[in-house]
């Protein structure tokens, strides 16, 4: 109800959900408002979504892992750890058949601007066998930029625009040889 409430929200694409099958949703990453954003644009398909999140960030104190396993849909992922912990932690999900939700730039951008995503995505989808669902999330760092601790007021226009599914044999014949 927050995204109703509060946000102006224009979702294109909805026809590029695979309601079929579990997916790899990669979207950009600006503010904390980028993860519920995700999930309200992709409906039904985005309700058991489970979130990676940073493990030093949401899950740092026994508090806030209690809550953050036992009352939303994030996982602790460790960044600290290297590629192999969090390919470990990330490949449970989706081996379980699960629709994982990452933000492949590995923290939120201070600016907005998009930056180089990290390799975590890459090796889930060629280890795992899983297509990427690409999304881009645009007005949030407008909303809830990186430090801030409450939503700028106003109802503030977001957008999620969901392409096409990018199969497994589609990256593949694009990433052979390389």
């Amino acid at each position: 109800s927050f995204y109703d409430r509060f946000m102006q929200v224009k979702i294109t694409g909805k026809a590029n959900i695979p309601h079929n099958r579990n997916t790899l949703v990669v979207c950009n990453h600006a503010s904390h408002l980028d993860m519920g954003l995700a999930k309200y644009g992709l409906g039904s398909y985005g309700a058991g979504i489970v979130a990676l999140a940073a493990e030093d960030y949401f899950f740092k104190n026994k508090w806030m892992r209690a809550y953050f396993e036992n009352f939303t849909n994030m996982a602790a992922l460790d960044r600290r750890s290297g590629l192999r912990k969090a390919m470990e932690q990330a490949g449970e999900h989706l081996d379980r058949g699960r629709t994982v939700l990452i933000f492949p730039e590995g923290t939120r951008s201070s600016d907005g601007v998009m930056r180089e995503f990290m390799p975590l995505i890459g090796h889930l989808v060629m280890s795992h066998n899983v297509d990427v669902l690409p999304l881009y999330l645009h007005g949030t760092h407008k909303a809830l930029p990186k430090g801030v601790k409450v939503p700028i007021p106003r109802k503030r226009k977001v957008e999620v625009r969901i392409g096409p599914p990018l199969t497994v044999q589609q990256l593949q014949r694009r990433t052979q040889g390389m």
